[in-house]
Protein backbone atom coordinates (compact mmCIF):
# COMPACT_ATOMS: atom_id res chain seq x y z
CA UNK A 1 0.00 0.00 0.00
CA UNK A 2 1.46 3.30 -0.83
CA UNK A 3 0.55 6.35 1.03
CA UNK A 4 2.44 9.86 -0.79
CA UNK A 5 5.78 8.32 -1.62
CA UNK A 6 6.12 5.12 0.96
CA UNK A 7 5.14 2.34 0.58
CA UNK A 8 3.82 0.27 3.47
CA UNK A 9 3.56 -3.43 3.94
CA UNK A 10 0.34 -4.67 5.60
CA UNK A 11 0.78 -7.52 8.43
CA UNK A 12 -1.99 -9.60 9.45
CA UNK A 13 0.55 -12.61 11.02
CA UNK A 14 0.62 -11.05 14.49
CA UNK A 15 -1.62 -12.19 17.34
CA UNK A 16 -2.94 -9.17 20.01
CA UNK A 17 -0.10 -11.02 22.29
CA UNK A 18 2.21 -10.72 20.14
CA UNK A 19 1.37 -7.22 18.85
CA UNK A 20 1.69 -5.86 22.90
CA UNK A 21 4.96 -7.66 23.79
CA UNK A 22 6.85 -6.16 20.28
CA UNK A 23 4.51 -2.91 21.24
CA UNK A 24 4.61 -2.69 24.90
CA UNK A 25 3.54 1.00 25.03
CA UNK A 26 0.51 0.31 23.04
CA UNK A 27 -2.58 -0.19 25.58
CA UNK A 28 -4.80 -2.22 22.90
CA UNK A 29 -2.70 -3.45 20.55
CA UNK A 30 -4.79 -4.56 18.05
CA UNK A 31 -3.57 -2.72 15.00
CA UNK A 32 0.06 -0.69 14.85
CA UNK A 33 1.10 2.06 12.14
CA UNK A 34 5.27 2.00 12.70
CA UNK A 35 6.98 4.36 10.18
CA UNK A 36 10.43 2.76 10.93
CA UNK A 37 9.58 -0.24 9.54
CA UNK A 38 7.23 0.97 6.60
CA UNK A 39 4.39 -1.42 8.50
CA UNK A 40 0.55 -1.39 9.08
CA UNK A 41 0.46 -4.70 11.85
CA UNK A 42 -3.44 -5.80 12.18
CA UNK A 43 -3.42 -8.21 14.93
CA UNK A 44 -5.09 -11.99 13.44
CA UNK A 45 -8.04 -13.35 14.54
CA UNK A 46 -10.38 -10.14 14.05
CA UNK A 47 -14.01 -9.60 13.46
CA UNK A 48 -14.57 -8.05 10.36
CA UNK A 49 -15.78 -5.22 11.76
CA UNK A 50 -12.78 -5.34 14.00
CA UNK A 51 -10.42 -5.37 11.04
CA UNK A 52 -11.80 -2.83 8.98
CA UNK A 53 -12.15 -0.27 11.48
CA UNK A 54 -8.31 -1.14 12.96
CA UNK A 55 -7.07 -1.16 8.83
CA UNK A 56 -9.10 2.52 8.24
CA UNK A 57 -7.40 4.04 11.80
CA UNK A 58 -3.80 2.88 11.12
CA UNK A 59 -4.24 3.88 7.18
CA UNK A 60 -5.51 7.68 8.65
CA UNK A 61 -1.89 7.00 11.05
CA UNK A 62 0.19 6.88 8.04
CA UNK A 63 -1.97 9.80 6.20
CA UNK A 64 -1.23 12.07 8.64
CA UNK A 65 2.29 10.68 9.03
CA UNK A 66 3.64 10.89 5.63
CA UNK A 67 1.30 14.22 5.18
CA UNK A 68 2.22 15.89 8.18
CA UNK A 69 -1.21 16.60 9.27
CA UNK A 70 -0.60 16.66 12.37
CA UNK A 71 -4.19 15.41 14.25
CA UNK A 72 -3.66 14.21 17.29
CA UNK A 73 -4.22 10.24 18.06
CA UNK A 74 -6.56 9.85 20.14
CA UNK A 75 -9.04 12.55 19.22
CA UNK A 76 -9.13 13.48 15.50
CA UNK A 77 -7.89 10.70 14.21
CA UNK A 78 -10.50 8.55 16.01
CA UNK A 79 -13.53 10.23 14.88
CA UNK A 80 -12.69 10.60 11.78
CA UNK A 81 -11.79 6.81 11.61
CA UNK A 82 -15.32 6.10 13.16
CA UNK A 83 -16.82 8.81 10.64
CA UNK A 84 -15.02 6.99 7.49
CA UNK A 85 -16.31 3.54 8.75
CA UNK A 86 -19.48 4.59 8.74
CA UNK A 87 -19.97 5.90 5.21
CA UNK A 88 -17.91 2.86 4.08
CA UNK A 89 -20.48 0.75 5.93
CA UNK A 90 -23.40 2.80 4.33
CA UNK A 91 -22.33 2.26 1.26
CA UNK A 92 -21.94 -1.12 1.47
CA UNK A 93 -18.26 -1.18 1.13
CA UNK A 94 -16.29 -3.56 3.21
CA UNK A 95 -12.73 -3.93 3.83
CA UNK A 96 -12.40 -7.00 4.56
CA UNK A 97 -13.62 -8.44 1.53
CA UNK A 98 -10.37 -7.18 -0.25
CA UNK A 99 -7.96 -7.84 2.56
CA UNK A 100 -6.21 -11.04 3.69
Amino acid sequence: MKVRFTDYTINYSLTKQELGAKYPEIKRPIGVFDPNEKMIFIAKGLTAVELESTLIHEIMEAINYDYGVGLTHHSKIDKLERALYQVLTDLDIRISEYVN
